[in-house]
């Protein structure tokens, strides 16, 4: 059980960084569309980061799990 724990935990950290790489490119987008450079982000990458964050969050609900079931 510890090794499945430990395994989503890198799982987890991979998607979070894929995550937060796509959040800073939507702040980005928003940015550069505040500042009238460009039109609004797209709503393919607002779903990129919708799937990545939602993904990110379930592998660290998953890992929190596998970690309190690990500690009994």
């Amino acid at each position: 059980m510890l090794h499945l724990a430990q395994q989503t935990i890198r799982d987890w950290q991979a998607a979070d960084e894929i995550a937060s790489s796509a959040e800073r490119r939507l702040k980005d987008a928003w940015a550069a569309f505040a500042a009238n450079r460009r039109p609004p982000p797209s709503k393919e990458l607002m779903d990129e980061v919708s799937n990545a964050r939602s993904l990110a969050n379930s592998l660290l609900n998953e890992a929190m799990r596998l970690m309190a079931e690990a500690a009994l």
